[in-house]
């Protein structure tokens, strides 16, 4: 063969294999642009139920600050409740004990109360 003729068979045979390189690309591209709606499908139909869960999460999570709220001020409550028994309790004891002495005063004066014996009568014994 001559030189003419390996040129031209060279010539096809790189077209030939541009040709086949063209082909194998576009079915390549094809391949992808098939999978990547088959991803994009699934997506969507997922996307529904994506979204519900979200919505569902975002109601759980407005309870539980609400709750939160809730168990905070019930707290506050508590304290304040609990500093008014206290402040009582105090107050409470004070006049006990002013009262105490307000009886051992009595008994001390009266003539008829024997040192040691009180008469009057005390509850919180």
């Amino acid at each position: 063969m001559s030189t003419t003729g390996w040129i031209i068979v060279a010539v096809i045979v790189v077209l030939i294999v541009v040709v086949i390189a063209i082909v194998a690309s576009r079915r390549s591209t094809a391949s992808k642009r098939s999978r990547a709606q088959g991803l994009r499908d699934d997506a969507t139909a997922r996307s529904s139920s994506v979204e519900q869960r979200e919505a569902k999460a975002k109601e759980v999570s407005a309870r539980a600050h609400a709750a939160q709220a809730d168990a905070d001020a019930k707290a506050a409550e508590a304290e304040r409740h609990g500093a008014a028994a206290r402040q009582e309790h105090k107050r409470s004891a004070k006049e006990r004990a002013e009262l105490d002495s307000q009886f051992d005063e009595a008994d001390r004066i009266d003539p008829d109360t024997r040192r040691g014996e009180g008469r009057h009568h005390r509850d919180h014994d």
